[in-house]
């Protein structure tokens, strides 16, 4: 009984209002051409605000009444049919409504996520033997053990224990390169060297015998 009540309901408000009433993304038309059965269907505006048919291609549909859209189908099915075909086009359904979302709780792995997003960053750019070389944003205080981890980690054929660093002076634009036994600093044996903005580090190719 409700079902009918709104059904009822729906089809007279679309019957009364129908030629005020501008078309919405998400909304069902229904066409109709009394010449011609096979063109009677249903269809869907598109989120774009546009629909597709047959004989008539894609038109914009949104945004336009119901007899506006009519004089547009008919004017581009017009042309494939002898005489001007009766065409009828109905509301029949309305876009739903979208559902608010309910805010989600923030686990504490995403506030870590968005912490190291909206942190400072500085760039290192990484060179050589490494599994991913290439410019790299790490925030301020990384280690070079770190950035040799977020770089990849060496490849096999990586000379780990001549690792260059190539720093530029801020104030002079003199560079200056430091060579480092990272082996030792894996091991434990040598403390890690915390980078700068602007370092390079170059990994070379371990050579035959090393």
């Amino acid at each position: 009984m409700l079902r009918a009540l709104i059904a009822f309901l729906f089809v007279f408000a679309t019957s009364a209002y129908g030629d005020n009433y501008r078309v919405k993304p998400g909304d069902t038309l229904l066409l109709e051409v009394m010449e011609d059965p096979d063109m009677r269907r249903s269809v869907l505006v598109l989120p774009d605000g546009t629909v597709s048919l047959p004989l008539a291609g894609t038109l914009v549909a949104a945004g336009l009444t119901v007899p506006e859209i009519e004089g547009l189908i008919l004017d581009a099915i017009g042309p494939n049919y002898v005489t001007l075909p009766h065409l009828t086009v109905s509301v029949a359904s309305l876009a739903k409504p979208k559902q608010q979302e309910r805010p989600r709780a923030v686990t504490t792995a995403a506030r870590a996520t968005l912490a190291r997003q909206t942190a400072p960053t500085i760039a290192v750019f990484a060179m050589g033997e490494l599994g991913k070389p290439g410019k790299l944003d790490v925030t301020p205080g990384t280690t070079l053990l770190q950035f040799l981890a977020e770089a990849g980690g060496f490849t096999r054929f990586a000379a780990d224990k001549r690792v260059i660093l190539r720093r530029t002076d801020a104030k002079s634009g003199t560079q200056k390169s430091y060579r480092v036994n990272a082996k030792k600093m894996m091991a434990g044996a040598a403390p890690s060297l915390i980078l700068q903005a602007g370092d390079v580090v170059v990994v070379p190719e371990r050579k035959l015998f090393e």
